[in-house]
């Protein structure tokens, strides 16, 4: 967005869509209870980030408005002519969304352990969850605890393995949303009865995946044909040194 060799205060007024979109972050984080000044700078860069290459999608589109034939056509074939650089475009927001993916996992997480016996609560975040009971099952090679727990309708069932070895095991219990995940581990289950539970939100992480996959496909449909243009330089780049070589010679 900024030009190149040419800067003066005109390229300020090619940044307020980015500033806008910062401020409506920044915004949407401190309602959601952000406070801390680093995750706000961050959520702000982000936005604008992304923002930069939203704009150039909606830039792409309103150009092939003005084409004679229909939106969808105009921009199909606007795509085509320029696939690297929308799909360059493609890619960074991709990186965007990993981005804000990590920030928020890391700077959101919560964690909390808990031993609970039949019928007792939890309480993370927005979740509240009753544990139910544990029900074990002894398979050849291990023991196999199941914890069940209610949350609303749903049920989690996390599990504790213990091998021959006495070696440990846990399968956790995930519930993800497109805002955040919730983890359940069963961490022991003890013998008065109670078990004991690790519980963590984590918000944002389905971005990452979200993220990593936009990201994926616009590195690959930048890529097509990559290989048979690189191919036409490379002959080229030998006519020219033949032709070199013949004149020398």
């Amino acid at each position: 967005m900024v030009p190149w060799q040419r800067a003066d205060n005109r390229w300020l007024r090619s940044l307020r869509s980015q500033a806008i979109a910062a401020a409506l972050v920044t915004v949407a984080v401190l309602a959601a209870g952000v406070r801390s000044p680093l995750p706000l700078l961050t959520a702000a860069l982000l936005g604008a980030a992304g923002a930069t290459c939203l704009l150039e999608f909606y830039r792409g589109a309103r150009f092939a408005r003005r084409l004679g034939r229909s939106w969808l056509t105009s921009a199909w074939h606007l795509g085509l002519r320029n696939r690297r650089r929308y799909a360059a475009y493609l890619a960074h927001l991709g990186m965007v969304l990993i981005a804000a993916g990590i920030a928020g996992s890391h700077f959101g997480q919560q964690e909390r352990e808990v031993v609970l016996s039949p019928g007792q609560q939890v309480s993370i975040g927005n979740y509240t969850l009753t544990y139910v009971h544990t029900t074990s099952v002894t398979l050849s090679d291990s023991a196999e605890y199941t914890a069940e727990l209610q949350m609303g309708s749903e049920t989690l069932r996390p599990q504790h393995l213990i091998y021959g070895g006495g070696q440990a095991g846990t399968r956790v219990a995930i519930r993800s949303t497109p805002l955040e995940d919730l983890y359940v581990v069963l961490s022991s289950v003890n013998n008065d009865g109670t078990a004991s539970f690790v519980l963590f939100v984590n918000p944002l992480v389905t971005w990452i995946w979200t993220g990593a996959a936009i990201l994926v496909y616009g590195v690959w449909l930048g890529s097509l044909g990559a290989r048979p243009a690189v191919a036409m330089v490379a002959k080229r780049a030998v006519a020219s040194s033949a032709l070199a070589g013949a004149a020398g010679t």
